[in-house]
């Protein structure tokens, strides 16, 4: 009689199917199920359990460059990479991968050892020559930190202890590159310009010929569990993000609570998908589930779920993916505003508002934005980015351009093609100081009029109000349904990236050098301006926000 294997995925047949099935045919099940465990206990690469899951990762990998993986613990978040990296260079001869751990140690101790074990079993027995060298060690790993394949691939192993300024990234070029635990934000900015040469290298594979388009799996992987916190490298890829599916959470943990599964961050080449403790059977989920039971939500959704939070409070916490919405939710007819903010030393920043007659207010259109082609300078790009600073630091968009007032009059001309602007706003500081020609004094309001746009000085009142009445047409209720009832009154267009990445980081804390202030500075003025729709046929007056 066999004694069967445990394994969290192969069932055993129960005693009712046993003797529905009768004895040969159960005996037969069991008996293939042993050949399977044997098989992926001999050969993981070629035989082991792939989750759900783990098909999931593949489909969002092959959408983009960057996949950032938060999981829970033991969520198998590091095996799935380790075999991901194994099977590139199984397919790609002579391809280069470079996989980044903590410390040495913690690189041979955990990203090594998980490598060397997804080593087909073909290359294990392959004689160490003059391409091939896959000499390992459970004390010292691979030799000379690194792995050169029978097929000319290689895997270099480096960690971020290793000072950057070394040279350590230099002059390699990455199939792809897997950055496990707490890789730095000075890390990714370096390899992501290391890896576009090979981004749609063709590969030759007769079973595979649409991959002569590009290899679907090269990229950045990184896996995460954010138990340090919102780390700049969390925060280059979830500020902003958008939550594009989420499931129940376990109800023993977080009754009635929705937990995400895939997210969109700004960057269009990026996605976020968590790997949840309780979908790895391999793991112990319930001895994990008691050890939370009485802990903190937030120490329950990081631990179990890979999500973090803010530590540091941003000042428009309600603003979240339900206020983000694409055209067919701006409404065609309303009254627009447009809200300017000049400055010394950048360029200047402008936001489109439209005010629908039930009142709600859609920021319709940004300036600068990550889309438009400007003459001259080509497309803007981000104002602000995640950095060192709370607020983030200055974007590309921000370096000056120079323009001239009848530049920037042009520009917006060309923006709005024609749409009737029902009133322009601008900041009162620098809009109304006055400046002296020969002529006498005059300001930039009084300027920009001479060249036939007209702007009102924006209401002069201290941020925190400002922010007040911004805060209130973002509020409902995020645990209730949206509806009629109970609905925001404020929403961006999805393509107002700056605006959005700007109003889920600002906290104030960087003071006036701010890099994402701008932005806010022209949402506050347009709800300073007491914002309303007139309806153009009766002249009816509605509330959009107010001061």
């Amino acid at each position: 009689m066999i004694q069967p294997t445990p394994h969290p995925y192969y069932d055993i047949p129960t005693q009712e199917q046993a003797q529905a099935m009768g004895a040969d045919e159960t005996m037969r099940i069991i008996e293939e199920r042993e050949k399977l465990i044997q098989l992926e206990l001999k050969d993981p690469f070629h035989n082991g359990y792939e989750p759900e899951h783990w098909k999931m990762a593949d489909e969002e990998f092959a959408k983009c460059d960057e996949l950032l993986i938060l999981g829970g613990n033991r969520s198998g978040k590091s095996f799935y990479a380790s075999k991901r990296v194994m099977k590139l260079i199984n397919d790609i001869p002579e391809a280069n991968v470079l996989c980044m751990h903590t410390t040495a140690s913690t690189s041979i101790e955990q990203q090594q050892q998980y490598i060397w074990n997804f080593i087909p079993n073909e290359w294990k027995m392959a004689k160490k020559g003059k391409v091939t060298n896959l000499t390992f060690s459970k004390k010292g790993g691979f030799t000379e930190s690194c792995l050169v394949a029978p097929n000319g691939s290689r895997i270099f192993f480096r960690n971020y202890s290793q000072n950057l300024d070394t040279g350590i990234l230099e002059g390699s070029e990455w199939d792809m590159v897997w950055g496990d635990e707490l890789i730095s934000i000075e890390h990714i900015n370096s390899l992501r310009f290391r890896m576009t040469s090979r981004a749609n290298k063709p590969v030759v594979n007769a079973d595979h010929p649409e991959w002569m388009n590009g290899y679907p799996w090269r990229g950045m992987l990184i896996t995460f569990t954010p138990v340090t916190g919102y780390t700049p490298t969390i925060r280059e890829y979830m500020d902003g993000a958008i939550t594009t599916e989420a499931i129940d959470a376990d109800p023993e943990l977080l009754p009635d609570m929705k937990v995400p599964v895939k997210m969109q961050p700004l960057k269009e080449n990026a996605k976020i998908i968590f790997f949840h403790s309780e979908w790895n059977k391999f793991n112990n989920y319930d001895a994990l589930k008691r050890t939370l039971k009485r802990d903190p939500r937030q120490k329950i959704l990081v631990r179990a779920y890979g999500l973090p939070s803010k530590v540091a409070g941003g000042l428009l916490p309600r603003f979240d993916q339900n206020h983000i919405v694409g055209d067919d939710a701006i409404p065609a007819e309303g009254t627009n505003y447009m809200i300017v903010d000049p400055s010394h030393g950048k360029n200047w920043v402008i936001l489109w508002v439209r005010v629908a007659s039930d009142g709600k207010s859609y920021v319709y259109r940004e300036f600068p934005d990550q889309y438009t082609m400007i003459d001259g300078i080509g497309i803007a790009g981000e104002w602000a980015v995640s950095g060192r600073k709370i607020d983030g630091d200055a974007g590309d968009a921000q370096q000056p351009w120079g323009f001239s007032l009848q530049r920037y009059k042009e520009l917006i001309d060309e923006l709005e093609g024609g749409e009737e602007i029902f009133l322009r706003v601008m900041d009162s500081r620098f809009g109304s100081a006055p400046t002296a020609t020969k002529s006498g004094v005059t300001t930039l309001i009084d300027q920009m009029a001479d060249i036939g746009m007209f702007f009102e000085p924006s209401v002069g009142v201290r941020i925190e109000e400002g922010i007040a009445l911004i805060n209130d047409l973002l509020d409902y209720n995020p645990e209730q349904p949206v509806d009629a009832l109970n609905t925001p009154r404020l929403f961006v267009h999805e393509k107002c990236k700056n605006l959005r990445f700007c109003m889920s980081i600002y906290t104030g804390q960087d003071g006036k050098t701010s890099a994402s202030k701008d932005y806010i500075d022209c949402l506050r003025y347009y709800c300073l301006s007491a914002p309303t729709y007139i309806d153009p046929n009766q002249g009816v007056l509605r509330q959009g926000g107010g001061y």
